[in-house]
Formats: C-alpha cells, sequence, structure tokens
C-alpha cells in the first residue's frame, strides 16, 4: 500500500522567511490500520524532514464518527531524515476506530503538517470503503454549520449504513449524535506527556436512581391511632350531647356522667382535633 503524503498550513513566519525549525515531507506508510489481525497491518511510520533537530509534537484529532482530540505525544527529531513508529496507540491506550487526522508542529514554528489515517475494527477495507472514511470530517461539518447559523448536531445525525470494518458505507456525516459543545470544535483532554500522549477523559452521564413511594410506612403506622381518636372522639361527644334521661347505666353512672359533661365534652373535643392532625400528617 502507498504511503500517504502530508498536507500542509503556512510554513514561514511573519516575516515572510522559512522557520528555522520548519517540518516538511510528513507521510503516513500506510493510509489506514486494523485494531486486531496481522502485526504489519497494525504499524505505520510517519516519516518527515527537518533542517536542524528540534521537538515535534504530533496531535491526533479524530474527525469522525467524532470531532475529539484524542491525544498528543512527542518525539526528539534530528537534522534530515525522520521515521516515527506508530501502532494506533497514545499513551498505552489504543486508537477506537474511525478517522483520524494527525498533525505535526516542530517546536513552536508556524509549520503544521497533517496526515489522514483510518483505524478499522474488522478486515482490511475496500477501495472504495477507504476512499469514503478519509473524505469524513465531522469537525469541518460542524464548522460550517457553525457559520451558516445551522444545527451543529445535524452535522453529525445521517442515515449512513456501516460495514463489518466499523466504517460508513457512504461519504456521509457520522451517525453518531453529537452536542454543540463537541461537535463544533474538539475539546483537548488532557496534558501533554513527552513519553507519550495522555489519555483522553471520558465523560460520566448522571444516574438517576429510581425510589420507592416516600412515607408509606409512616402513614401505616398512624392509621390505627387515627381510627382510636375518631372512636373515642365519637363516644365522649355522643355522652356528653345526651341528656340526663338518655344516659346509660344506673342512678350513680347517670349522676357521675351528669356532673362531668364538660370533661368529657373537652376530652371528645382533644380526640377530635388529635385525629384531625393525624389525618393531616399523612
Amino acid at each position: 500500500m502507498p504511503g500517504v503524503g502530508s498536507r500542509s498550513r503556512p510554513t514561514s513566519s511573519p516575516g515572510g522567511s522559512p522557520a528555522p525549525s520548519q517540518i516538511s515531507h510528513l507521510h503516513s506508510t500506510r493510509p489506514w490500520l486494523a485494531t486486531t489481525g496481522p502485526k504489519n497491518r497494525r504499524k505505520t511510520t510517519f516519516t518527515f524532514r527537518l533542517p536542524a533537530r528540534a521537538r515535534v509534537t504530533f496531535t491526533v484529532l479524530q474527525v469522525a464518527p467524532a470531532c475529539r482530540i484524542a491525544g498528543r505525544f512527542r518525539v526528539g527529531g534530528k537534522t534530515g531524515a525522520n521515521r516515527i513508529p506508530f501502532d494506533g496507540r497514545i499513551g498505552g491506550r489504543r486508537l477506537s476506530p474511525g478517522t483520524y487526522r494527525i498533525d505535526a508542529r516542530a517546536g513552536i514554528g508556524p509549520a503544521v503538517l497533517e496526515v489522514t489515517l483510518v483505524l478499522v475494527g474488522g478486515g482490511a477495507p475496500s477501495r472504495d470503503e477507504l476512499a469514503s472514511a478519509r473524505r469524513r470530517d465531522v469537525c469541518s461539518a460542524s464548522s460550517q454549520f457553525a457559520s451558516a447559523g445551522g444545527d451543529l448536531t445535524s452535522a453529525s445525525a445521517g442515515g449512513s449504513g456501516s460495514t463489518p470494518n466499523g466504517l460508513s458505507s457512504s461519504g456521509g456525516a457520522s451517525s453518531s449524535s453529537s452536542s454543540p459543545a463537541s461537535s463544533s470544535s474538539p475539546s483537548a483532554q488532557g496534558g501533554d506527556n513527552d513519553n507519550g500522549a495522555t489519555s483522553t477523559s471520558d465523560s460520566v452521564e448522571p444516574q438517576i436512581v429510581a425510589s420507592g413511594p416516600t412515607g408509606g410506612g409512616s402513614g401505616n403506622a398512624a392509621q390505627p391511632l387515627l381510627v382510636v381518636a375518631l372512636a373515642l372522639s365519637i363516644l365522649m361527644l355522643g355522652l356528653a350531647a345526651l341528656p340526663q334521661a338518655a344516659l346509660p347505666g344506673g342512678p350513680r353512672m347517670t349522676d357521675l356522667l351528669a356532673r362531668r359533661r364538660l370533661p368529657v365534652a373537652l376530652a371528645g373535643a382533644a380526640a377530635l382535633v388529635t385525629a384531625v392532625a393525624v389525618l393531616l400528617i399523612q
């Protein structure tokens, strides 16, 4: 498989002279990598040239099916030709299938070169599948929609099918939905690491824990108290309201109840108030 050439951005300093740490001729020996299978399909080599020794920073940006910075790594570049092996891992973490743009910058110079690399999850992609995957760029689509005032989420919503390799069967935008904050511009996660790129942190969705009905136990416990309070209030208020001739019991009981009408009525009223309070608590 032939190597993949680089695309460059502005490479000269503001004064018009070439930057002293300008990087050039960035290539990848393979246009795609597999996450499984033979070892030769899981490795590529980035080649580039430097006019002088410099630290070269590689930024790995996933452009499909999501738009995010997957990580960064730095290497010490030497004068002349350089060869940097890459196995689809950053900081020991394997990249997920998708389309990636790898940017390379030497030192703090303005020169930035980029190559496109496709990671597949299954067997070798066909020529059409590879070409379609290399054209996919959610980041560019989101930027275009943002400048036009459109819905950013529609840039990543599509009806294209997927193949066993995890590649879209059409050249449309990604079918996975992204929030405007994540699709309009890639968010850098983690700092730089000279020994490898830092891992990106996954977002944590809030969890909703279902809970049963509240207050059930207290309501059940209050039922007997409510019944007793209502019964006592009815009994005492009824006795206090009966005429003396209709009071139950013998003469002594009748005389006692006749002289205690007020306390009995007050006790009945207190029982009624208690019943009402229990009912309101429920």
